[in-house]
């Protein structure tokens, strides 16, 4: 009860300064703040559930660098010893935002992943709605929002030592998907995985790519190259 009072307070502190700074309150950054504490109320157990800001390329040529925003969650049962892979969650959209509930029923999802001992990274790319008209106007469709998913990425395995650099999964639905997909093809040096995962297998049995793999085993290793 005390934690759901001090988010509350946390969601009313931030609609107030919305308010004074903008002179109203919009729906969906209201909207957004809730949900921020949703994700606690449903992860918080579990998961050590934060939010963050990282950078990302500039709006236009030229210019400052773009602050982006996204969520972490950590496993609480993680041996910070060890090395874990760490899955990019992409929302779908367009103007949509990473939320608990909705069409993906995101909350179930991360939790499934949480559970599996997966790190989750969730970006909420240019374009994304929560943030206010200008955040979401500056949407790049196909173009930049790409990168920022990678940038998260990055901005992860700066951060946790933990995590495995060449464990990292691209994971989305419907716009989210294609930003996905379009990584693959856009950035084949910064995704080194090709990734297969069934109902019931963990995702630390994700497999190289077959360049990757030629290039690992020097093209022959009796099992899989021919070279």
């Amino acid at each position: 009860m005390i934690r759901f009072l001090v988010l509350l307070f946390a969601v009313f502190s931030r609609l107030r300064g919305q308010s004074s700074d903008e002179g109203t309150v919009d729906p969906q950054q209201a909207a957004k703040a809730v949900d921020d504490v949703l994700w606690r109320l449903e992860l918080s157990e579990i998961a050590e559930v934060r939010t963050f800001r990282y950078t990302g390329l500039p709006r236009t040529a030229g210019g400052n660098p773009m602050i982006l925003c996204a969520y972490s969650y950590i496993p609480r049962k993680l041996d910070r010893s060890k090395k874990y892979p760490l899955l990019v969650l992409i929302h779908g959209g367009v103007h949509r935002n990473h939320m608990t509930g909705g069409p993906a029923n995101a909350a179930n999802i991360v939790r499934e992943m949480i559970e599996r001992g997966d790190v989750v990274v969730a970006p909420d790319y240019r374009g994304s709605t929560g943030y206010g008209a200008g955040y979401a106007k500056v949407i790049d469709y196909g173009g930049k929002e790409n990168e920022d998913g990678l940038a998260a990425r990055d901005w992860m395995i700066a951060r946790y030592p933990f995590l495995d650099d060449r464990r990292v999964g691209l994971v989305g639905w419907s716009h989210g998907g294609m930003i996905a997909l379009f990584s693959l093809f856009f950035s084949p040096a910064e995704v080194r995985l090709r990734l297969r995962r069934r109902a019931g297998q963990r995702f630390d049995r994700a497999e190289e790519g077959p360049e990757i793999h030629a290039q690992n085993h020097g093209g022959k290793c009796g099992r899989c190259c021919r070279g």
